[in-house]
């Protein structure tokens, strides 16, 4: 995530000098919100960027997702969902663009549409890595946790390790023994830089372990991972959702 850091300290200094030299481009007013939406965490700066960049462009795909986000972020799932749709309108059929329509589809717990949309990306490309784990999760937390690990285990299907740890796991206690298993199979590749700690953490709380998946955000909110801004809503985190320790996180996070 250094690098990202680097990646965003450029962008910024770009798109300010770009606006210096036109305040109307709605691309970089776009791009200076996700840089102070994703790296800053601030919320009225991104809002502001968002809303001029629509107020130019209202079809802009990046303004549209972002300004998504921040809706999302401020607890209005369904409004953040209905603002990313927007963009769809430019390319209908755009991976980029319809891949956050199932990820949203999923944080507003509207579950058959998020599986719907993460479907028909996959028709476009079997091998989209979002729409594998958006798919996935979605089937989850219907309830249907066979066919949820069916799909994790696809996306598993070149890493023998992950899926070993998977069969052993189910054979001790069914799929939430399965991401147990690889949870802890991917814990030391996540202390060595080699795998996001929030994806480890994901996979505990879907197994509902509380203790290692706070540890795993944490490690998460240390490297100022930027998808840390949407974990108040996201379903993923129902399993620890009243725990103290995931409120503090969401405090020191700034998320309202």
């Amino acid at each position: 995530y250094e690098d990202l850091d680097q990646e965003a300290a450029l962008a910024r200094e770009y798109t300010l000098d770009a606006l210096a030299l036109d305040e109307n481009l709605a691309e970089a007013h776009a791009l200076l919100g996700w840089t102070r939406l994703y790296f800053d965490w601030d919320w009225p700066g991104a809002a502001k960027n968002f809303e001029r960049a629509l107020e130019i462009n209202p079809f802009d795909p990046y303004a549209c997702h972002g300004y998504g986000d921040y809706l999302t972020v401020m607890g209005r799932a369904e409004d953040g969902l209905d603002q990313i749709k927007k963009a769809t309108q430019v390319d209908p059929l755009a991976p980029l663009i319809n891949a956050p329509v199932a990820a949203h589809a999923m944080i507003a717990r509207r579950y058959d549409e998020a599986i719907a949309k993460a479907t028909e990306l996959l028709e476009l490309d079997p091998n989209y890595p979002v729409a594998h784990s958006v798919l996935a999760e979605a089937y989850w937390h219907k309830g249907d946790l066979e066919k949820a690990l069916t799909l994790f285990r696809a996306g598993w299907q070149n890493r023998p390790a992950q899926l070993e740890a998977a069969d052993r796991g189910y054979a001790e206690s069914g799929p939430k023994g399965a991401l147990r298993e690889v949870a802890k199979v991917l814990a030391p590749l996540a202390e060595s830089g080699r795998v996001g700690p929030k994806y480890v953490a994901s996979l505990f709380a879907l197994a509902g372990d509380a203790d290692p998946a706070i540890y795993w955000l944490e490690k998460a909110y240390e490297q100022r991972v930027p998808q840390l801004m949407l974990i108040k809503l996201e379903p993923t985190w129902d399993a620890v959702r009243d725990d103290p320790r995931f409120n503090d996180l969401t405090r020191r996070i700034g998320i309202p």
